[in-house]
């Protein structure tokens, strides 16, 4: 009986401290380290029709407002989140020519994802099929 809960002991440990190391800021940490394409400047264009990002290597990646549910914005950036709730864009305010802007920016992100929701549910409640 005291083997199994020395071994039980052990599991526990064993799990607390593999959590320990890869506590989220850590992981972002390794990764900022190991991944040297995420170095150098990117460029983010928020338009009518989504956000446009380039990374340092030329790789252009673009997200639809369709495909963002929601928008949190911290001290230091806008966070775009995805329909699961992940976080899709990560918008620095540092990025902005004026720290002023940060407001009417809030004010797109906003609408932009409001007004693409909005027009989603009424695409749903046209199609959707009367009961009765």
């Amino acid at each position: 009986m005291y083997v199994t809960d020395l071994v039980g002991w052990y599991v526990v440990a064993a799990t607390a401290m593999a959590t320990w190391r890869i506590g989220v800021k850590r992981l972002a940490r390794r990764t900022w380290r190991r991944n040297h394409s995420l170095h150098g400047r990117h460029k983010d264009e928020v338009a009518v029709d989504g956000v446009t990002g380039t990374a340092p290597d030329d790789t252009t990646t673009f997200i639809p407002w369709s495909a963002l549910a929601g928008v949190r914005e911290t001290e230091r950036a806008f966070l775009l989140a995805g329909k699961g709730g992940t976080i899709r864009v990560s918008l620095p305010k540092r990025g902005l020519h004026d720290p002023a802007l940060a407001a009417s920016l809030h004010d797109f992100l906003h609408r932009a994802i409001d007004l693409k929701q909005s027009a989603a549910h009424l695409a749903q409640s046209a199609t959707a099929k009367p009961t009765g």
